[in-house]
């Protein structure tokens, strides 16, 4: 055993052994075994059962590079490399950090930022304070991508707006959004990014650090196309400064904290954050997609907002957004917009709907309000869930008003509300034509093998993959989506499922199952992309081994 000695040197204790000072020299970290059996994918080549691959990193290797990460330290590391004053009280999220953090801002040294750490209460169930950040975070974020796509759509009538007398004034405010939303360029996928997803990405991870300034960040963008087009860089930091609202109250007000970018590099630190985080099996982290299906925004179709707490490599908080998402809800007379619904309200989600590309909201201005029969038509979503606490659904607030959270719904899928899926022939595929990344060919083999006539296949189809799972979450228990990558080609990465699974498990009371084509659980602790798993069955419980056998038999 290596031996250690210890001092105390002004009122610090300092310990030298071997095989601990250093970081070369660490002692070997035992990683548990199961970490060993799980299966590596890499370009999505089908893995063969029971394949191995080498271990993951240990827990402790981010150290070397990434000291916010959240992690597990053994006693010495958390007094000498933290300076801790009370050591036995750092946990794996760092929660004694309870204080006021000076941070500066790199870019301008002279300038001081005071940013303020906020805890969870402890009265509260776990995880209310995250989610209730990321509802707001993603509500901010939908309503400037609203914003956009309006000026995308119409960008007369974006540049311009009618006053009370009838005549038409300049608005430079939505002007402003218009000239910059058509900036665009292609990424090596050749998948379209513009500049609102770099906007959002920059706002989601300013607001979640705000709060939570030792988690990580996956995200899908990076900044390096915004440092090589010093012109994008700036429409895209002007966008983002225009949601630096001048006055907040109310659950706005929590967003104070999330400072805004002060300049071009730190909002591209912030973008960077996420676009070259990378996450581990013992890491807290938050994995977003700041808008996917950017080639169905542009076309004024379905799109999603899309951010998910992940920790030990399990979403435990999802929040997503559907910002261009027209349906009715029952109508929540609750006073309270807190994130999360009394499960005793009298009004509960349990109605069933098919969505399509084409289910935008009216273009009336007054569409979004109560009817006669307790109802309201939403002018885009906001979907949200912690692991074993449920789901709820609440309409975005109008982007004229103030961006508190309107009040939420319970969401329930009951196991009546639709036709049993025992009957296959009776199945709903949820599924893309047109996506690069998977095989509808495969899909459709699927289908005619469980009993789906030819011309019911795809029963829904939408180009976004979040909102995919959002025809689940909001279809019948007939609603299933098979997921066959084709090999060879792109990678899966988290921030397409990760959060919008979570929801759908959650909404359907555990009831809908969320596999890979092998039957595993998905894990999100291996980094990125999802290599431990293979493709993907989202399905109730009572059809999910049948499609399984079917898949099973078409790729071996």
């Amino acid at each position: 055993m290596p031996t250690m000695a210890c001092f105390t040197n002004k009122g610090r204790s300092v310990c030298f052994g071997m095989g601990v000072l250093g970081y070369r020299n660490r002692p070997t970290i035992i990683t548990p075994r199961y970490l060993n059996t799980t299966i590596n994918t890499p370009n999505n080549t089908p893995p063969r059962p029971g394949a191995t691959t080498k271990t993951p990193p240990a827990a402790d290797d981010h150290h070397l590079d990434d000291v916010d990460t959240p992690h597990t330290h053994t006693l010495f590391q958390r007094h000498h490399r933290y300076k801790c004053p009370l050591p036995l009280q750092c946990g794996s999220t760092h929660r004694h950090l309870n204080l006021n953090l000076n941070l500066r801002d790199t870019s301008s040294p002279q300038k001081t930022k005071k940013m303020t750490v906020t805890t969870s209460d402890p009265s509260k169930p776990p995880y209310q304070h995250e989610r209730h950040i990321a509802e707001l975070a993603v509500q901010r974020a939908s309503l400037l991508t609203r914003r956009v796509l309006a000026g995308i759509l119409n960008p007369s009538a974006s540049s311009s707006s009618t006053s009370t007398s009838g005549t038409s004034t300049p608005n430079p405010h939505l002007d402003h959004d218009r000239r910059i939303s058509v900036a665009s360029i292609s990424k090596p996928d050749f998948s379209p990014v513009t500049a609102a997803d770099f906007a959002v990405q920059a706002l989601l991870t300013a607001a979640i650090r705000a709060h939570f300034p030792h988690d990580g960040f996956i995200g899908e963008e990076d900044a390096d196309a915004l440092r090589a087009d010093p012109v994008l860089a700036r429409q895209v930091f002007e966008l983002v400064r225009s949601c630096d609202a001048s006055t907040e109250s109310g659950d706005e007000a929590l967003l104070s904290l999330a400072v805004l970018p002060q300049t071009i590099p730190e909002m591209l630190s912030l973008i960077d954050l996420g676009g070259r985080g990378t996450g581990s099996p013992t890491a807290r982290f938050w994995a977003m997609d700041p808008i996917d299906g950017t080639a169905a925004f542009m076309r004024g179709q379905q799109y999603a907002v899309s951010l998910c707490l992940i920790e030990g490599g399990r979403e435990v908080v999802g929040v997503l957004g559907c910002p261009n998402l027209g349906i009715t809800l029952p109508f929540n007379s609750s006073s309270s917009a807190s994130s999360s619904a009394s499960p005793k309200a009298k009004n509960t989600c349990t109605a069933t709907y098919i969505i399509s590309e084409d289910s935008t909201p009216s273009p009336s201005p007054d569409a979004q309000g109560q009817d006669q029969d307790q109802q309201q038509t939403t002018n885009g979503i906001l979907l949200s869930a912690v692991r074993s606490q449920g789901a709820t659904i609440r309409p975005i607030a109008d982007q004229t008003s103030q961006a508190d959270l309107l009040p939420a719904t319970p969401l329930t899928k009951s196991s009546t509300a639709s036709t049993s899926p025992t009957d296959m022939s009776n199945l709903h595929f949820i599924d893309s034509l047109t996506t690069p990344a998977t095989s509808s060919s495969l899909v459709a083999r699927v289908a005619t093998l469980a009993g789906v006539p030819n011309y019911s296949f795809p029963g829904t189809e939408l180009y976004s993959s979040h909102m995919r799972y959002v025809a689940m979450i909001l279809g019948g228990r007939s609603h299933v989506q098979v997921r066959i990558p084709k090999p060879m080609t792109k990678q899966t990465y988290i921030w397409d499922h990760a959060g919008a699974q979570l929801i759908y498990v959650e909404a359907t009371g555990g009831k809908g199952k969320v596999t890979d084509l092998w039957g595993r659980q998905i894990d999100y602790g291996r980094g990125r992309v999802l290599d431990g798993n293979w493709g993907v069955v989202t399905a109730d419980e009572e059809v999910s081994g049948r499609l399984l056998e079917i898949v099973g038999t078409l790729i071996g």
